[in-house]
């Protein structure tokens, strides 16, 4: 099975909770969508029993996707169990695709 993250790089700290970091995807099956590599303004904070965080691209020449915007909502349900709800918007450069995904882990 291939991962869909080949590699994370953070590029700087902003702040406690904020940071940009570098990410290379892998390519889907029979490269239907190719590699990509994607900068990120990435966030985040404690609510409660939760954690928010939120990403979006940064304008760089030479990156072949942007994320308009991706939001993880990561939340404790048990002491051995979380639940992550996780919200993207892509731009692939020229179609704008929109997922949602729920699971347990």
């Amino acid at each position: 099975k291939t991962p869909m993250v080949l590699e994370s790089i953070n590029l700087g700290v902003v702040d406690d909770t904020t940071d940009i970091i570098r990410v290379t995807t892998a390519p889907s099956p029979c490269n239907f969508v190719k590699s990509r590599e994607i900068i990120n303004l990435r966030s985040w904070r404690q609510i409660e029993n939760s954690y928010l965080m939120v990403a979006r691209s940064l304008n760089v020449q030479n990156v072949r996707e942007k994320n308009e915007i991706m939001v993880w909502d990561i939340r404790a349900d048990t002491p051995s169990t979380c639940t992550l709800d996780f919200i993207m918007s892509l731009d692939f450069q020229s179609t704008i695709n929109i997922g949602y995904m729920f699971f347990k882990i």
